[in-house]
């Protein structure tokens, strides 16, 4: 009988990970990155860009960690429109909750690349 419910505990587990398999990246994005940029990643229009469908998200990957760490205080243009609202910093993010949000980004609205832990630490390293 224990045997059974350890099994059937497992196939839950098993199942609800293929369902949500990014769900830690979407907590941490409803946390501290939905109040601006929207559930649906679509941001505020004319104060917050889309990270959803950005094109400046996909130029940018390399320092998308930075921006999420530091902040964003220039001007910049995402799918041909002109935001300058300042993005303030998390500091507070530890380099595996910035690569949960990415991939939750990615997976969800982007084209599926995935950034490892590793990929974060080296793009933190060159912050400017």
């Amino acid at each position: 009988m224990l045997i059974r419910l350890f099994f059937l505990l497992g196939l839950i587990g098993l199942f609800s990970c293929q369902n949500q398999p990014y769900k830690q990246g979407e907590i941490m994005y409803k946390n501290f990155c939905s109040n601006c940029h929207m559930d649906n990643g679509q941001g505020l229009k004319g104060l917050y860009p889309p990270i959803a469908n950005s094109d400046y998200f996909q130029k940018n990957k390399d320092n998308v960690p930075c921006i999420i760490r530091h902040g964003l205080h220039d001007t910049i243009l995402v799918n041909g429109i002109r935001f300058d609202t300042p993005m303030a910093a998390i500091p507070q993010l530890k380099d595996p909750e910035i690569a949960n949000i990415i991939n939750y980004i990615e997976h969800t609205w982007g084209n599926g690349e995935y950034i490892t832990i590793k990929e974060v630490q080296e793009a933190l390293k060159k912050c400017p």
